[in-house]
């Protein structure tokens, strides 16, 4: 997977040069699939603003709207309804994954809860497009200050590089920690 990894998007003519480089051809000619699904575990974001990003509205003027050949949507809370056999065939025929920032936290767990975690590693040519929480989400670690979202139910697995719960663990003290992504293959590309 290609990574591009932004604060606010395709905000400069560099950043704009390094996306048509890692696409290999224009935009125009590229196919793009929108992941608005952080934003639903953020408080300031709502039905408004998901659709301000799938629209290409001004404020997403720098992800969604750089004028694709055409923009799709992939909701992840929805994919572990539908099937594998459905959506997985969306994201191989897509160019790149649009990923919208919101809370980090939540679109890790969506990322983890419909498989799109496990399937991103074998997708080399790929690029991912992250803003804000698009971005951190492929970080090592996500710190506790980015964090709007308590998760409603433990992780299915400890995070990469967390020791699995334990004897003894429901006496010992909690303490907020930070979230490692969902994608341990990805921590060495996101280094270079």
């Amino acid at each position: 997977m290609k990574l591009l990894l932004t604060s606010g998007g395709v905000s400069n003519p560099s950043i704009h040069s390094a996306l048509v480089q890692l696409l290999g051809k224009p935009i125009a000619e590229c196919h793009a699939l929108c992941v608005p699904t952080a934003q639903w575990g953020h408080p300031m974001c709502g039905p408004a603003s998901v659709r301000g990003f799938i629209a290409g509205e001004p404020v997403w003027q720098r992800l969604s709207g750089l004028g694709w050949a055409s923009v799709g949507v992939l909701g992840l809370t929805a994919l572990p309804t539908i099937g594998a056999e459905r959506w997985v065939p969306w994201v191989r025929e897509a160019d790149l994954l649009l990923v919208d920032g919101g809370d980090a936290t939540y679109l890790c767990h969506w990322m983890r809860e419909s498989g799109l975690a496990d399937l991103l590693p074998s997708l080399p040519d790929k690029v991912w497009v992250g803003v804000s929480a698009g971005s951190m989400v492929m970080a090592p670690r996500i710190r506790t200050y980015f964090v709007e979202w308590p998760s409603p139910k433990p992780r299915p697995r400890p995070c990469p590089g967390e020791p699995a719960p334990g004897p003894g663990d429901a006496t010992r003290p909690r303490r907020r920690r930070t979230w490692s992504h969902p994608v341990e293959p990805l921590r060495v590309w996101w280094r270079l």
